[in-house]
């Protein structure tokens, strides 16, 4: 993983937990701080443990001390953010956990691993926006609730040093999973000793299981596993700096998406401008224009490659694939379908519980697996993604209409790996900047085939005409795709993970031409599919064109 792959492997984690703060509004009232710990750190810890128990042959004493180490301190830092929004509104609390980027190079500072000149640069225009959008009133529980949030900015900090250590030696996979499952232990001998009655009075319902899920699922086993393999090839200042963009993009969500009870934060200008200063801070603080040197104090070699193993074509440090990938018969990929099935299905059908965004209801945050399944499996994980989406669909009644979703959540995924195999080949990465923008085209290309085939099957078929359908769909898949799919693709192929890709023994596209013509042809293909959609969705989008209305777009 090279250090660009993991500066974007950060911000998914960053988009997560700022929607988190969101989210934990929204679950009832009879939740507990311990039995929220409880609940979403084992939901998430249990999770990744059964879909990689083979990792537990790793296990060692070395590891199973970090992993408590970072336990205790998540699980502090989870409750004191949880009591800390009880009682401070969520745009505040993002504010005060920016002060991260103060509270790490001070711990740093004590470890003789000096600031730059831009880290003190940008952290006195960080305190600037905090004191400009200071919204929290300094008196009652405005002031315990910053105090329980400062308190868990200590922790997060302390946290993100030692897991900066920690990964270099010990598999952060097997970390994520140590760590969610001893910090769910904690906080449930602490339910009992504190609150045992409440084990009983909890009253469950199917929209606060799904209230549960999505935050174990995304907050949690997501997000921490993302954070253990960047924090392995970041280090701790990278890992505060980017995490301060929490404020921008809380800001945004709170704004964009109403809680379940259909309430919305309104910000003034101050804040606004507040929370833009801190991201300026950030931004100072993650460059380094102030030093003398080009290179950043705090950088460091990528851990895992060694001189000897950088070979011509490597990028970032990273060294190129020693060999592409072995085909392999479709049935060796049963178990990584029945996983990819089983999580689509779960998200969307949580998703569709928990309608925790009211009026965005074709919020859909499952199809992130749908580009990386599809590049990665082929069919099989086009497949998958179009099955666990049928579920999800089918889950409350069958109206027929899912099956147009299920060939719509295929091609999202077929229509990727078709692009990769004739315009890159079979070695799946985005280690270059020209595979990056590849994958960024070919999730473009498959969000634009869904969202044509769902607006106008649906149409064509079963009369169904949405407004805005196919502009939502798309935005929602690509949208999705490039936040939380992107990271999860860098990933699943980093060199040491030894993931062998579905690769089909002809991947060309059926034209009987020679090997020179094969890649300007299946260019112009690919481009020419890309504009007759581009013109379909512009007729739709911008002029209101459907099939009954328009003679162009039905012959189109």
């Amino acid at each position: 993983m090279s250090k660009k792959e993991a500066r974007i492997v950060l911000f998914s984690i960053t988009l997560c937990w700022a929607s988190s703060y969101i989210i934990i509004k929204d679950i009832p009232e009879g939740f507990s701080t311990y039995a929220y710990l409880t609940l979403t750190s084992g939901v998430a810890g249990i999770l990744l443990a059964l879909v990689f128990h083979q990792l537990f042959r790793k296990m060692n004493r070395r590891t199973f001390i970090h992993g408590t180490i970072l336990a205790l301190l998540i699980t502090g830092n989870m409750l004191f953010e949880k009591l800390g929004l009880e009682r401070i509104p969520a745009s505040a609390a993002s504010v005060f956990a920016s002060m991260n980027i103060i509270i790490v190079p001070i711990i740093l500072v004590f470890l003789k691993k000096y600031p730059s000149r831009n880290n003190v640069a940008g952290i006195i225009i960080i305190i600037a926006g905090i004191a400009l959008s200071n919204q929290v009133s300094m008196a009652g529980s405005g002031l315990t609730g910053a105090l329980f949030m400062l308190a868990s900015c200590v922790m997060m900090s302390l946290y993100t040093v030692l897991a900066a250590d920690f990964t270099k030696t010990s598999d952060p996979l097997l970390l994520t999973v140590l760590q969610l499952c001893i910090t769910s232990l904690i906080a449930f001998v602490l339910w009992v000793v504190t609150d045992p009655a409440s084990l009983r009075s909890i009253e469950w319902s199917t929209q606060a299981v799904s209230y549960i899920f999505i935050i174990a699922f995304f907050s949690k086993a997501y997000a921490y596993m993302m954070l253990m393999y960047a924090e392995k090839y970041a280090d701790a200042i990278s890992v505060t700096v980017i995490a301060a963009m929490e404020p921008v993009v809380t800001l945004l969500l709170a704004v964009i998406i109403p809680t379940s009870r259909g309430s919305a934060e309104v910000f003034s200008a101050r804040s606004l401008a507040g929370a833009f200063i801190i991201t300026l801070g950030a931004i100072v603080a993650g460059t380094e224009f102030l030093s003398k040197s080009k290179k950043s104090p705090h950088e460091e070699a990528l851990p895992d490659v060694k001189a000897a193993d950088i070979q011509p074509g490597s990028v970032d440090g990273v060294p190129a694939p020693s060999s592409p990938a072995p085909a392999k018969r479709v049935s060796a990929f049963l178990p990584s379908f029945i996983l990819i099935t089983v999580l689509f299905a779960l998200i969307g059908v949580s998703v569709n519980i928990a309608e925790f965004a009211e009026g965005f209801s074709e919020i859909r945050p499952e199809n992130f697996l749908s580009i990386p399944a599809g590049i990665l499996l082929g069919p099989v994980g086009g497949l998958a993604c179009a099955l666990g989406n049928f579920i999800a669909d089918s889950f409350y009644d069958y109206e027929g209409t899912q099956v147009i979703g299920f060939l719509a959540n295929f091609m999202l995924a077929y229509i990727p790996f078709k692009v990769w195999l004739n315009l890159a080949g079979k070695r799946r990465h985005v280690h270059t900047w020209k595979n990056l923008l590849l994958f960024i085209f070919a999730s473009f290309l498959g969000s634009l085939t869904c969202s044509a085939i769902l607006t106008h099957a649906l149409e064509y078929f079963f009369a169904y005409r949405y407004d805005n359908l196919m502009s939502m769909t798309f935005s929602n898949n690509l949208i999705f795709t490039i936040a939380l799919g992107l990271p999860c693709f860098i990933v699943l192929t980093r060199e040491e993970n030894a993931f062998w890709p579905y690769t089909p023994k002809n991947e060309r596209l059926a034209l009987p031409l020679p090997g020179d013509w094969h890649f300007p042809v299946s260019l112009a293909i690919i481009g020419a599919d890309t504009l007759f959609l581009l013109g379909v969705f512009i007729g739709d989008t911008l002029f209101g064109l459907s099939l009954s209305s328009s003679l162009l777009m039905r012959i189109m």
